[in-house]
């Protein structure tokens, strides 16, 4: 027999093995990964509120689950930083931040402790790239100011200083 001949008859005889070794035969059947439960917060201006939904692993489908009260005037912003434990609420006409605690498995929201003082106008909220820094741009004030978020409660506390900007700054964001 010709190498071309027996070039053709190889992939039929190792195709079949391949897919018979893909799976253990007589082995139960592995579930599926149970998702992890994802949730979407909203920052109502006028409200002064917070909305939360459940959002669906399999569609993207938001479900309403609740409307929280921000403690401060005007929501603007909401950020949660990366373990998704706490989530914080920038109120632009109170000038603070308000701290949340997320629950893991119902994604309901417990104010921690009283909002904390901004400068003027905190209009955007960004967790730095390592999630133990928050930054706030001052739209007010043309600043940005940067807190140091505690591992354990979530709870602020304000570095020293402000970076000044142009006027009217709206957004940060980071380089990965």
């Amino acid at each position: 027999m010709s190498i071309r001949k027996i070039a053709r008859f190889i992939p039929i005889l190792i195709l079949p093995v391949l897919f018979a070794g893909c799976g253990a035969a007589g082995a139960p059947p592995t579930p599926p990964p149970t998702a992890a439960p994802c949730f979407a917060f909203v920052a109502n201006l006028l409200s002064n509120s917070i909305s939360t939904y459940a959002v669906s692993s399999q569609t993207g489908q938001l479900t309403p689950k609740d409307t929280v009260p921000t403690g401060g005037m005007n929501a603007r912003v909401i950020a949660v930083e990366p373990s998704g434990r706490f989530a914080y609420v920038g109120n632009i006409a109170s000038n603070d931040i308000s701290v949340f605690d997320i629950g893991a498995k119902s994604g309901s929201l417990s104010m921690v402790g009283s909002p904390v003082p901004a400068e003027d106008g905190p209009r955007f909220i960004v967790i730095g790239p390592t999630g133990n820094l928050l930054y706030v741009v001052n739209q007010n004030s043309n600043q940005v100011s940067a807190f140091s978020i505690n591992p354990n409660t979530g709870a602020l506390t304000g570095l020293s200083g402000t970076v000044p900007t142009d006027d009217v700054p709206v957004a940060l964001s980071f380089h990965p």
